[in-house]
């Protein structure tokens, strides 16, 4: 059936519902479902092609993708608390941009949350003297030892993020889908904040001892392919490289280097790029870029232990209030973050011989 504002539900907005989904470790849209829930409303027809906040642009009339304006969600004090939502979404879309580059998620295995700048210590495992696994042991024998323990060093959020430059009054005519753009292109500003921050942590290490990736060079002062394989098969036992993250450059002279890397010059590989821009995952690794990668080198690393994201729990990108009233010129687009790594090996670094 068609979509009918009669049919939507009346729900009280109010800008204290960001804190209270905050407590309740919810998102806005999850909050929103949930007083949809306590409300008896159940959404159906076109209704229930959108969630809960999208039902509530609806409701005030608002179309992200027509001819509202910015100015549209400051048409009532109700329909204002919906702007933060609105641009937290915009700028989360922005963080998946760059379908080539290092996401962030190709570098977290677990995420963990702390209160505000809590400080906390990075947990990690050792084995015992003998360096074994789980295996059969004759009577009276003694097992492998696994201890998981603190680390030497503790993790501290920090903050990545961009600050408006534009007021309200700069902005409030213009159209929504060119607002989203500019908001998609703060968040992929971010989102490679936050991944050269991953990728430095990865490299270096957390700052606890032998926590920096094994190190190693080129056999020769060129690049080859064996110098690739080994690159991504030199992993410590127990642990298999599933991504790489390279320069843009770098990338291009492998895919372009029928010298020194004929293999990648393959048919098969070279249609599927062509044809669709991606890559073939060679070897069983993803391919990444990043604009602030080093030159001729390989970071290699598993992503199913890599390593651990500290965020502040309940936290929004944007500062809601300020956005509620107005006050874009000072208000900042950020998040808190901080990265711990709790295996050694579960990272490798080549760089070419000089």
């Amino acid at each position: 059936m068609p979509l009918m504002k009669k049919d939507l539900p009346d729900i009280q907005l109010d800008a204290g519902m960001y804190s209270q989904a905050r407590q309740l470790g919810m998102s806005m849209t999850d909050y929103l479902a949930h007083l949809e829930s306590d409300k008896g409303y159940e959404p159906k027809g076109e209704a229930a092609e959108l969630d809960a906040f999208e039902r509530q642009l609806a409701k005030h009339d608002i179309s992200p993708q027509g001819a509202s304006l910015v100015q549209d969600f400051f048409k009532t004090s109700t329909s204002s608390v919906l702007f933060p939502e609105y641009v937290q979404r915009q700028v989360s879309l922005g963080m998946l941009w760059g379908k080539r580059e290092v996401s962030i998620e190709d570098l977290i295995a677990a995420t963990d949350t702390l209160v505000g700048t809590d400080v906390t210590r990075i947990p990690g495992l050792d084995f015992s003297a003998e360096k074994a696994k789980a295996s059969k042991v004759s009577e009276g024998s003694r097992f492998p030892v696994a201890t998981i323990k603190f680390k030497d060093k503790t993790v501290q959020l920090g903050k990545v993020g961009v600050a408006f430059e534009s007021s309200y009054e700069a902005i409030r005519r213009v159209k929504l889908p060119i607002i989203n753009i500019m908001l998609q292109r703060i968040g992929y500003n971010i989102k490679n904040q936050i991944t050269e921050l991953a990728l430095k942590v990865m490299k270096d290490g957390d700052g606890s001892a032998g926590s920096a990736a094994t190190t190693s060079t080129t056999t020769t002062t060129t690049w080859t392919y064996a110098d690739y394989v080994d690159a991504i098969m030199s992993a410590a036992d127990g642990h298999e490289y599933s991504h790489i993250c390279l320069a843009k450059a770098f990338m291009q002279k492998l895919l372009t280097d029928s010298t020194n890397f004929p293999q990648f010059q393959s048919r098969s590989i070279l249609e599927a790029f062509l044809k669709t821009g991606d890559l073939t995952d060679f070897l069983g690794v993803k391919w990444r870029t990043h604009a602030k990668a080093d030159d001729n080198t390989i970071l290699s690393w598993e992503q199913s232990s890599s390593l651990i994201s500290y965020e502040e729990a309940g936290a929004n990108l944007v500062e809601t209030d300020k956005l509620i009233n107005k006050q874009m010129h000072e208000s900042v687009i950020s998040k808190m973050i901080g990265f711990g790594k709790p295996f050694e090996a579960c990272a490798g670094y080549k760089t070419k011989k000089t």
